[in-house]
């Protein structure tokens, strides 16, 4: 007996937010938003080689990571001023669209939504909680 699984191809959101270190060490709350979908010709091996929980697996590290990466290469004052906000931006769609598009998870967009100073912890994300939604 076949079992059907039904995903949805249409465009979803993940937020997140996540204190992040900076070049010098500064925690700064980093929250962000990717926009995606999923390659239908894919969305059978996504399913075999990781299941219904891809989000949870695949989506959120990969977004954290890319946050994190993203973060320690600039100085706190850069992390906040909008003009390298775009830039930004772009690195971390770049480094979401080349960890999940082999997987069938295709990026649409990246926004970057706050950029604040943080709660005076490490930096590391190990001190704040991680929380992210997803809309449908």
């Amino acid at each position: 007996m076949e079992k059907c699984v039904r995903f949805s191809v249409q465009t979803q959101v993940e937020d997140s937010s996540t204190i992040v270190a900076s070049k010098e060490g500064e925690a700064v709350n980093m929250a962000a938003s990717v926009l995606y979908r999923l390659d239908p010709g894919s969305a059978s091996d996504l399913y075999k080689s990781v299941g219904k929980g891809y989000r949870e697996v695949l989506i959120r590290p990969q977004l954290r990571s890319a946050l994190h990466e993203t973060a320690s290469g600039q100085d706190g004052q850069d992390l906040r001023d909008s003009s390298t906000r775009s830039d930004m931006m772009r690195r971390v769609e770049q480094m979401l669209r080349a960890s999940l598009t082999e997987r069938g998870i295709l990026v649409e967009e990246v926004r970057l939504r706050d950029l604040l100073p943080g709660s005076g912890g490490r930096g590391d994300g190990r001190d704040a909680g991680f929380s992210m939604t997803v809309r449908a």
